[in-house]
This record gives C-alpha cells, sequence and structure tokens, in this order.
C-alpha cells in the first residue's frame, strides 16, 4: 500500500504542472533530452511471491548518433521483499544504474516510438531483493515506448518494460525476478 502511495505521488510530482500542448507547440526532438520517469510493476512472470519494486528514474543520453542513442538512468528502487524460501523478507531502498541502446523512429515528429535494450547494477540497502537473493543485482531491460507531444519542449514518455533482476550468479542462491513493468515519465529539452 505505501509502495502504490509513493508512485502515485511520484507521477503527480513528475506530471504536475504539464498540460498538453496546443496545436502552435512545435514537437522537439527525441534526442538531447533528460528523463524523469516511474516505473510499476504490472504482472510477475516469476514465481509471484518474492514482492515487487517500485522504480523512479532519471536519465539522459550519453552518446547520440541519428537515431541510437546510448541512455544511463540513475535509479532509485523500493523493495518490497516477501518472505520466500526460509528468507526473512522486508523493505528496503535499491541504488543503481541502467544503460540502455535506445533506437528513435522518426526522432522530429510530434509522435515518437522507441525500442529499448540495456542492462545495469543496483544496490540493494535494507534487504535482500528477492529476499532469498543476494545485495547486488543486475539488470536487465528489454522494452518498447512512444513520446508524445507535451506544452513547450517536454514530451509524455510511456513504455512497456520486461525487467529482469538476480545476482548473476555472484551468489549460491541465483534468485531471479522478472516482471512487466510500465514506465511513465517526462522528457524534458534542452
Amino acid at each position: 500500500m505505501i509502495a502504490r502511495k509513493l508512485a502515485a505521488a511520484s507521477l503527480a510530482v513528475l506530471l504536475a504542472g504539464s498540460n498538453i500542448c496546443s496545436a502552435s507547440d512545435q514537437p522537439t526532438d527525441a534526442r538531447g533530452y533528460r528523463l524523469a520517469a516511474v516505473s510499476v510493476p504490472l504482472k510477475s512472470t516469476s514465481d509471484g511471491g518474492e514482492g515487487h519494486p517500485w522504480r523512479l528514474l532519471y536519465g539522459y543520453p550519453l552518446l547520440q548518433r541519428g537515431s541510437f542513442s546510448i541512455h544511463q538512468d540513475w535509479v532509485l528502487s523500493y523493495l518490497d521483499a516477501k518472505p520466500i524460501r526460509g528468507a526473512d523478507g522486508g523493505t528496503g531502498i535499491g541504488i543503481g544504474t541502467d544503460f540502455a541502446l535506445r533506437w528513435f523512429l522518426n526522432p522530429g515528429a510530434s509522435i515518437t516510438a522507441y525500442f529499448e535494450l540495456g542492462n545495469g547494477l543496483q544496490y540493494a540497502a535494507g534487504t535482500a531483493f528477492p529476499a532469498h537473493g543476494s545485495r547486488w543485482q543486475i539488470t536487465t531491460n528489454v522494452g518498447v515506448g512512444v513520446l508524445g507531444p507535451m506544452r513547450g519542449k517536454r514530451r509524455l514518455s510511456a513504455a512497456i518494460r520486461y525487467l529482469h533482476m538476480s545476482n548473476g550468479g555472484l551468489s549460491d542462491d541465483n534468485a531471479g525476478y522478472d516482471a512487466v513493468h510500465l514506465m511513465v515519465g517526462v522528457h524534458f529539452g534542452r
């Protein structure tokens, strides 16, 4: 319940003061942006008993060439680890970073689709995630998203992502988390 309230408040902060654009607003390029977003779990594809991480992201492109960019997100996660397989569970905060290759289809258009593929590293403070896993997690993201117009140089971003988290064999119990996440955020143009 606390996690849902946190995610709802985060989304409200992201979208506060932003109105859908009028016909006179010009679309901004999908490249050269900053991203503030919230990522919430929709459907777990793993055993379902391990809990669900809610993620806040702040990101930007590190390198851009044409329609491609290498994007970095700084990630703050709320971890809700359920007791499982003899591990106690609990709540905690995850801190990490994700790197992704993004391909924007028609970056200058008013509505722009994109594909992404990436990996990252996260440290879980307070509890391991999943509870029977370890504190260090390797993340993998695969997703498809769309950018839509907003007022000024802002663009609404919505994506469906497959998220995998596991310790990558760094400890004996390589517990994993697999889920489909909805990411909603705002791109701020430069």
